[in-house]
């Protein structure tokens, strides 16, 4: 934690993410530690069970859910987390069901499961960090996962930290709740039905004139980049804008 010390929170680097985005875990450490939380990465956390889940795997999803909670419980010894944040929401969804996936609830997280955004919404940014905050003149248009805005209910609090950026303006697609046809594993089982769908949520996105099309789903980034004209916009994470305008030293190989 950098300043005054807010809080203790873990970390989900998620198995998707930490291989094709690593620089979105690296920039929501930065932010967390900025905003004054410690911050608890185990070394041998391992899949949350999210993509078993997506395929009705449920006795693998149990194991690996079992495995990831006993990876941060040794993690954060006595002084133990105020929650465990995950950046990706299909890590989240799936982690926010570990208390039905578990046959007994005491094998679950002692702490919260919160995406990021909710959060340091709920939390606040710190009075330092909003003070770091430079100016970001840029249009940005959020996309809304269906992981977050249908399995987790959160749609407002991405939207408030990045209207939180100076000059940043924020602009909204028409079809904002509709899939963009990553869905879990559907791209993979249902690549034309999904390339269709990708298709029109992009052209959607594009349609509001934003440079900046902001995703906090790791499938749903590489699924938008996919179908995406060259040099029509870029994909970015919302932690990777904040860490971008607090002037934020980002290495994703830490």
């Amino acid at each position: 934690a950098k300043g005054e010390r807010r809080g203790r929170v873990g970390l989900v680097l998620g198995c998707v993410q930490r291989c094709f985005d690593p620089q979105v875990n690296a920039a929501t450490l930065a932010v967390l530690q900025a905003n004054g939380f410690e911050v608890v990465i185990p070394a041998d956390q391992g899949c949350c069970g999210a993509v078993s889940h997506h395929q009705g795997q449920m006795a693998q999803t149990r194991t690996l859910a079992s495995d990831l909670v006993r990876s941060f419980a040794a993690a954060s010894g006595p002084e133990g987390l105020d929650a465990v944040l995950v950046a990706a929401s299909g890590c989240g969804h799936t982690m926010k069901a570990y208390g039905e996936l578990l046959d007994d609830e005491s094998d679950g997280f002692a702490c919260p499961v919160l995406d990021v955004h909710e959060f340091l919404a709920a939390r606040g940014l710190s009075e330092a960090f909003r003070s770091a905050l430079q100016p970001l003149p840029i249009t940005v248009a959020y996309h809304d996962a269906c992981h977050m805005i249908h399995g987790q209910g959160i749609s407002s609090e991405p939207r408030m930290l990045l209207k939180m950026i100076p000059e940043l303006q924020l602009r909204e697609a028409t079809e904002a709740g509709v899939c963009c046809g990553s869905a879990g594993i559907y791209n993979l089982v249902q690549p034309q039905e999904a390339a269709e769908l990708g298709q029109l949520k992009v052209e959607d996105l594009c349609r509001t004139g934003a440079s900046v099309i902001a995703s906090a789903n790791i499938g749903c980034s590489l699924q938008l980049r996919r179908h995406l004209q060259q040099d029509a916009a870029e994909v970015q994470h919302p932690m990777e804008l904040l860490a971008r305008a607090a002037g934020l030293s980002v290495d994703s190989n830490n």
